[in-house]
Order: structure tokens, then sequence, then C-alpha cells
């Protein structure tokens, strides 16, 4: 299940994202000027090319300057040709970065949600595993079906919670709903079957087993999930490509896939699928703002910490050290109920996961003197629980 320090990271993932497609923008842009700055050759005359890349370089500086600002200063002998470039360029960056805004903002709450759709399909390809066996067995009687085959063999086949899973009609509902399952990929589950699954040694260790007790029935299946599921290079690859963050994403999955078969209850009507959330409508909002407020106020969060770093300017501190420091200003600010600590805590923790090895200390110190400052400066509005370490 999803908790904040994970939502955290997902934000954080999404504003890198954004920092490296905006670098791309600004890349782009700037090549805009160069080719609105190149001959023309439909021109009656021979342009000065000596000229346009006066005017290319002086263009460039201009865009380098202002293209943030809300209006860009032109140097009076500015030529109407070099003007009409830049304003271009700025307009075309803009358009690029709102739209990387919206795509990575939408691709934020997707790839998300897409851990549930992840845990649902890991769930789900044991259940395919005991399909593939079942499958195996049926060609192996008709070829073979005076030769008697070893009991144990159906173990998986006939698993009492297997059989849950394949007779519960939420089950097979919450899979369709959230395209969890694997009919477009049933040649891929029955190679890993071949070539994963009945080379372990828990699945062979159990399927020599005469009569395996319900206990054994559910111990077979975390030991599929732990060994073959979450370790096999096959399975590994396919997640990696299904999911952008599934190095990061791959424990909480699986802590979910493990609490769902310890609670496995034969008694029991249905199947507990875990939510993704305790409460998603927050989560949601959690999500979104943290993101929204970064991106729309990054000059601004910018301003409160660009003047704690002394000889270092902001531009040369490690991107993922300002955009943690600006998350963490951002979660100060909008969320009251979230006391200081709590804040500066889970950044610094994130931070040794994602940042350089120095920036543990670099952004503590930071964010200790920013929450001091926007206190002193009442800024800093705290509320509830918020207010444990702000008295």
């Amino acid at each position: 299940m999803l908790n904040r320090r994970a939502l955290r990271i997902k934000a954080m993932q999404a504003v890198y994202a954004y920092q490296q497609s905006k670098q791309s923008d600004f890349n782009l842009a700037i090549n805009h000027i160069i080719e609105e700055l190149q001959p023309d050759l439909l021109a009656a005359e021979p342009e000065d090319m000596e000229l346009l890349k006066v005017y290319q370089k002086g263009a460039v500086n201009i865009f380098k300057t202002d293209f943030q600002n809300s209006r860009i200063s032109f140097p009076e002998d500015t030529p109407k040709r070099a003007k009409d470039a830049v304003i271009n360029a700025v307009a075309h960056f803009r358009g690029l970065v709102q739209k990387d805004v919206e795509h990575h903002r939408k691709e934020l709450i997707a790839e998300t949600q897409k851990i549930f759709q992840s845990y649902l399909k890991s769930l789900n390809l044991i259940v395919e595993f005991a399909n593939a066996a079942d499958e195996e067995l049926k060609r192996k009687q008709k070829v073979f079906f005076e030769t008697p085959i070893d009991a144990g063999q159906f173990n998986l086949v006939e698993n009492r919670y297997i059989k849950a899973f394949q007779a519960d009609e939420n089950f097979a509902n919450v899979l369709l709903r959230n395209h969890a399952d694997w009919n477009q990929d049933s040649e891929m589950v029955w190679q890993w079957y071949k070539d994963a699954l009945k080379k372990n040694s828990s699945y062979l260790e159990y399927i020599s087993k005469s009569n395996p007790t319900a206990e054994e029935d559910k111990d077979i299946l975390w030991a599929i999930a732990r060994e073959v599921v979450f370790k096999y290079d096959g399975i590994k690859s396919y997640f990696e490509s299904y999911e952008l963050n599934w190095s990061e994403d791959k424990e909480i999955v699986k802590s979910m896939v493990k609490k769902t078969i310890k609670d496995l209850d034969l008694e029991s009507e249905q199947i507990e699928v875990m939510e993704l959330s305790t409460n998603w409508e927050e989560d949601d909002i959690f999500l979104k703002t943290l993101f929204d407020e970064c991106v729309e106020k990054e000059q601004e969060y910018e301003k409160y910490f660009e003047h704690l770093l002394k000889n270092w300017e902001v531009e040369r501190t490690a991107m993922m050290d300002r955009i943690i420091i600006s998350m963490a200003i951002a979660e100060m600010l909008n969320f009251p109920g979230i006391p200081v600590k709590v804040t500066i805590n889970e950044y610094i923790e994130i931070s040794k996961l994602y940042s350089t090895p120095k920036s543990k200390q670099f952004i503590n110190g930071v964010l200790d003197a920013v929450g001091i400052e926007l206190k002193e400066k009442g800024i800093l509005k705290k509320s509830g629980r918020g207010l444990i370490d702000n008295k």
C-alpha cells in the first residue's frame, strides 16, 4: 500500500522528468531562433551571412536572459527580424513547456495507479502459472493416456487457494476493470512457466508431496511470488517495460502481494484485494499539489533558499537537490497538518536514495534555515498535528 514517502517520490520523479523536458524545450527554442535567422533562399539578393550570425547570437542571448520573464527587454538597436525570432521562440518554448506540464501531470497519476495494476498482475500471474500447469497436464494425458501421471503434478492445479481465486467473480471483475489479465501475453506466461517455475526448488518440492496441507497450499503461493514473480529476470524485464519506475515500485507491489496471500481465508466468500491507498482522494490531492506547486512556483521557491547557498549559485546546485528542497518548501507551505520536522526528515531520507552523497547534510541545513525564516516572516501556517514541533 502506498505511504506518503512513496507519494513524495512519485511527485519528485514527475518534477524531475518535467525539468528534463523543460531543458529539451529550451534547446528546441534556441534552434527555433537559429532556423528563423537563416538566409532567405527566395530573397531577391543574397543575404549577408555574417550579419545573420550576429543576429542569431544576439537573439539567443536575449532569449536566454528573458525567456522566463513576462516582458522581453530588447536593446534599442535590435533589428525587427531578430526581435520576431525571439518573440516566436519564447512563444514556442512556453507552448512546449505547457504541453510537458500536462503530460507529466497526467503520467504522474497514471504511473502511480500502475502500482495497483502491477500488484494485480503479479497476483494473477501465480494463478496463470496454475492454468499453464493444468494445460500441460491435459496435453500429457492426451499423448500418454495409458501412462499414469504422478498425483503431485496436480498439486498447483488443485491448490485450494488457486481454486478460490479462479472461482471469485469479484477478483475476475477487478482484473478486467484494471486491465490486469495476461490474455495478450499468454505465450510469455507459458515460457516463464517452463523456464522459471518448473525449475524452482520450492515448486519442485511442493509437487513432490502426495497430499499437501492447506498451509502448504498457501505457502507455495508466496514462494512462487517471492522466488519467481519478483526474482526471475524475464518477468523483471516485463515489469520494467510495463511500469516506468518498477525498480522503486517493486517493493510496494511485493508487500501488497505478500499481505494478500497471508490474509487468504478459505472461509471467506471472496478474495480480499488490497487498495492502493486508504484514501486515494486525499493522496491524489497531495500528489498533484506537490507537482503543481513545484512547477508553477519554481522561481518563487528558489528565492526562499538561493541566499542560503552562500558561494553556490542555485544553477550550480545539483538539479535533484533543488527539486527536493523546492518540494519540501511546497509541502511546508501547502499542508498545514504536516509538521515541519516530518517534512524535513522525509526529504532528507529521499535525498539519501536519489541525490549525491553530500546532499543529506546540505538539504538538512538549507531546510532548517528555510523553515525558521518562513516561520519568522509569518508565511508558515500550521494547524492541528502540524503544530507539534512548531511551538
